[in-house]
């Protein structure tokens, strides 16, 4: 948080050779299932004092300017559009792989 300003772990991030942006998404996803009652072999993993202690860290378990109300889409058609062309300019085609992260959100 204090080397980038957030605690806001993007996918794709490694940091110091491990795949820490996927560990943080795998924390998030299991937080979210067991907000929603669907708690899985791997979500019962992440206990209540593993959230006390990602909480006191500062996790942050919603994307930054994400909407309180998970059915919400955090980012705006808008900015979804801009990321697009932003992509297909830089890519050379409007061909966006469906694991595709870009600038941080995935497309």
């Amino acid at each position: 948080k204090e080397d980038h300003g957030t605690s806001w772990v993007p996918y794709r991030v490694v940091y110091k050779g491990a795949n820490l942006g996927k560990w943080a998404g795998d924390q998030r996803a299991h937080f979210s299932n067991q907000q929603q009652g669907k708690e899985t072999a791997k979500s019962i993993t992440l206990t209540p004092s593993r959230v006390a202690r990602l909480n006191e860290a500062g996790f942050a378990w919603k994307e930054p300017g994400a909407s309180a109300d998970p059915a919400v889409e955090p980012r705006s058609w808008e900015t979804w559009v801009k990321l697009f062309l932003e992509y297909k300019k830089e890519h050379g085609t409007s061909w966006v792989p469906a694991s595709c992260v870009y600038k941080g959100a995935k497309i």
